[in-house]
């Protein structure tokens, strides 16, 4: 009995430790062999042109280890590219008059310093080599591929257990779009395809001159955060973004700030912008609020299961693992201060009961005891062939009798 309590002790014990394991925050990461790395940031700055194109660079910090760096960009999804649209619903975003028409002039840089400045005189422009050309081990090049959709790099960098930062440029065609009464710029800033996390993300996008309206809207993780920094640039940043998190932004301004673009449409457009913007944080808002109650409950039951299963160890502990207090405060003997019978042993082994055993018990105790005498007496009887003594113990032949020597 005492081994198994220890055993359910134990379990309880351990599903306790375990609980706590669970409960308690952690920041535990799993490391891969030979590439255990991190993106500790990420920062793009989009300048908007004054014929509506863009011109983009993306540092990317990195520390650890690796060998080189996937990138791909998605700049005209579906490779469908528009000029114009008539549709309100386009608006929402996804229409394909926001597809850039085509990128130019990409090139790969590392940072000689890492902790230093993007000027001439700190960077190491990669070489550019054809898809396929490149080999595990190769440095300071990378390889291509590009079509009327996407553009794809792989850029091989190999690295051993230090910082490493790499500047990616390119210039994006026809990305502005000129409404009747206002200009915007509505981008997929980063994308899903992203493997490994990535900290601490800022997205600065400048204009080529001040806008007196200027918005500024924001599409991914419910928990970043978009700001007007003045009238000519607008930020996004956001702590971490996990593998198939997608950031975008929307930016409106002034039309006056460009002085041309090829992507014009004849809707008066800012009132529509403004109703779908809305609806999106009305939704955003309402997933917030859900997330956090789903929080609160989930740290309500791991609580509440936490003490329950305190409550549990204990009780099983006082139960079956500690010494008992025993309620008597009498004199404590050695042996039995009295001779007391089988009835009395038995009221208290079976929890005050009495059975008929009991009484059977007690009159052969004090049988024992001399309390009674069992008597048998001799009956002569006659028969045919002759007399007989006989003993016969018969219900009416036997007699008991107060023993009165006692």
């Amino acid at each position: 009995m005492m081994r198994w309590s220890i055993r359910i002790a134990r379990l309880m014990f351990a599903l306790l430790a375990a609980l706590l394991f669970v409960w308690t925050p952690t920041t535990a990461q799993a490391a891969v062999s030979k590439v255990d790395f991190e993106i500790t940031s990420y920062r793009i700055d989009a300048f908007v042109e004054l014929d509506g194109s863009m011109s983009v660079q993306e540092v990317l910090a990195y520390e650890g280890s690796f060998n080189g760096q996937f990138w791909n960009l998605e700049y005209a999804a579906g490779g469908e590219k528009s000029n114009t649209t008539t549709n309100l619903e386009d608006l929402e975003g996804n229409a394909i008059i926001y597809n850039a028409h085509d990128i130019q002039d990409m090139k790969v840089y590392a940072l000689l310093d890492p902790s230093g400045t993007l000027g001439a005189d700190n960077l190491l422009e990669y070489s550019f080599i054809w898809s396929g050309t490149g080999n595990p081990g190769d440095s300071g090049v990378y390889e291509q591929r590009m079509d009327d959709a996407s553009v794809a790099l792989k850029i091989f960098s190999p690295t051993q257990n230090q910082q490493k930062v790499l500047l990616i440029t390119y210039r994006l065609e026809n990305v502005a779009v000129l409404h009747r009464d206002v200009a915007e710029v509505f981008w997929n800033f980063i994308g899903s395809k992203w493997e490994e996390p990535l900290h601490n993300v800022e997205i600065n996008i400048h204009l080529p001159k001040a806008s007196e309206e200027l918005k500024v809207f924001a599409h991914g993780p419910l928990y970043g955060t978009s700001e007007i920094v003045d009238q000519q640039q607008v930020r996004l940043s956001i702590e971490k973004i996990t593998p198939g998190e997608m950031l975008d932004g929307r930016v409106v301004f002034s039309k006056e700030v460009l002085d041309s673009s090829e992507k014009r449409t004849d809707m008066e457009a800012l009132p529509e912008i403004l109703r779908i913007e809305q609806l999106k944080a009305n939704k955003a808002n309402d997933m917030r609020r859900n997330f956090l109650l789903l929080k609160y409950l989930i740290a309500g039951l791991s609580l509440l299961g936490l003490v329950g299963s305190i409550v549990g160890v204990f009780h099983i502990y006082n139960k079956y693992i500690k010494e008992k207090k025993t309620e008597f405060r009498g004199k404590y003997y050695r042996e039995l201060p009295s001779d007391y019978g089988p009835a009395v042993m038995s009221y208290n082994y079976h929890q005050k009961l009495n059975t008929p055993k009991d009484l059977t018990a007690s009159i052969l105790d004090m049988i024992r005891k001399r309390i009674f005498r069992i008597d048998m007496e001799k009956v002569e009887k006659k028969s045919i062939l002759g007399e007989a003594n006989r003993v016969k113990n018969t219900r009416s032949q036997i007699s008991a009798k107060i023993c009165k020597d006692l």
